[in-house]
């Protein structure tokens, strides 16, 4: 939907893009609570946080036309904000005889299948993975075949056993049926309506209005 709305503006459409502007103002402050995300966030990355480095340069360089709002945002409220660096000892996994399931998506770029798988999975001694081809993040795995995720699930927890039969194969889709330019256009008709309905209201009630005040 968001490569949608930049073609539709490359195409001189920027109606998805000026509707995600307003939307972000709204969501990105309520998102999370940001405060416990910062300092949880950041007792990690400064793990790997290099003082030497430029990352607000690194997140907009000269030749990017979308840079990375998010993350200047997120490294703008760390500067400030006061968090303790984690203890190096849980900062390595550590070793689990529990059972454990992990389940993840082919195309999951917010948490890759093969980080589970090398670097999560050797230390589960008991631990298995379902790859679920086709399919992304969270609401992926949840939503696309929601019976078929209950399954693996509940008898995962029931019998140990992992049973993904249930799974078909879906091919990823790009078809965008609601985009955000067309949700733009409905957003303003919608006001627009709103709008000629109210002023037809005011100018049918204050018709009646003189009609009363004439008779009487």
């Amino acid at each position: 939907a968001v490569f949608d709305a930049w073609l539709a503006a490359a195409d001189g459409d920027w109606s998805g893009l000026a509707l995600m502007t307003l939307a972000a103002k709204f969501i990105f402050p309520s998102a999370v609570n940001w405060g416990e995300n910062i300092a949880k966030t950041m007792s990690i990355d400064y793990a790997e946080y290099d003082p030497g480095r430029d990352y607000f340069s690194e997140y907009d360089p000269p030749n990017s036309i979308l840079g990375a709002p998010m993350s200047m945002m997120g490294w703008a409220a760390r500067a400030g904000w006061p968090s303790n660096l984690i203890s190096e000892e849980f900062l390595q996994v550590q070793p689990s005889d529990v059972e454990m399931l992990l389940i993840g998506g082919n195309v999951d770029l917010a948490s890759p299948v093969e980080n589970a798988r090398d670097d999560l999975l050797p230390h589960l001694s008991r631990g298995q993975q379902v790859i679920i081809s086709d399919c992304g993040h969270v609401g992926d795995v949840w939503n696309l075949q929601p019976d078929a995720a209950a399954h693996l699930v509940s008898t995962f927890y029931e019998t140990g056993e992992v049973d993904d039969s249930r799974f078909t194969h879906l091919p990823i889709t790009f078809d965008v049926s609601w985009g955000f330019p067309l949700m733009a256009k409905i957003g303003v008709a919608m006001i627009v309506l709103i709008v000629l309905g109210l002023a037809l209201l005011i100018f049918f009630v204050g018709r009646r209005v003189r009609r009363a005040v004439n008779r009487d």
